[in-house]
């Protein structure tokens, strides 16, 4: 899912519970000549204490609005 936005230039924050899917989402994306400054953050989304801080520091760098 993540390629098709990459190739369309969007600027992508990649979040999962397992380091391997990110690292293999960005491979992903580098493969097809995209992507490779992604923010990549491990999160566990039935942690709602780690969603607050996902959030929290995606706002912080304007990745939200």
């Amino acid at each position: 899912m993540a390629v098709p936005f990459a190739r369309a230039g969007c600027h992508l924050i990649l979040l999962a519970r397992r380091e391997t899917q990110l690292l293999e989402t960005r491979q992903a994306c580098i493969a097809e000549g995209v992507g490779g400054e992604e923010l990549i953050l491990k999160l566990d989304l039935t942690d709602p204490a780690a969603i607050g801080a996902v959030l929290t520091g995606a706002a912080g760098i304007g990745a939200l609005g």
